[in-house]
């Protein structure tokens, strides 16, 4: 799974992601606003091998029950940096209890700094 803090970078990886998805077989859901949210919804009824998230289309799954962590292997947060700049970590901190026990979680940004230590640190217990 990875979560970006705004539909712009979810739209790119999913253009990017598009491009080798269907020579390898994989399937994606791509959940961020723009895009209808039962349509979203109704897609995790199929197995897929990659999620893609806006930080708010993930915390209101995760509210509304239809989306189930517990067997996401990785958890990627992309731009970190931008994730904290937009005060949007408490809400990607509301999913780390949904993780199984054991699921790696990668980190990305592009400054490394003070703040991003202690938010890495605080995702990473």
């Amino acid at each position: 799974m990875i979560v970006v803090h705004a539909r712009a970078p979810a739209v790119q990886i999913e253009k990017e992601f598009r491009l080798v998805a269907g020579q390898l077989g994989l399937r994606f859901i791509f959940l961020h606003e723009g895009i209808d949210a039962d349509a979203q919804k109704n897609a995790f009824q199929q197995r897929c091998e990659l999620v893609v998230s806006t930080t708010g289309r993930l915390v209101n799954c995760l509210k509304d029950g239809s989306l189930n962590l517990s067997k996401v292997s990785y958890f990627v947060v992309d731009e970190l940096d931008s994730v904290l700049e937009k005060k949007l970590l408490p809400t990607i901190e509301k999913a780390i209890p949904h993780l199984r026990s054991g699921c790696q979680k990668l980190l990305w940004a592009t400054t490394y700094n003070d703040e991003v230590e202690k938010a890495a640190k605080s995702l990473c217990k």
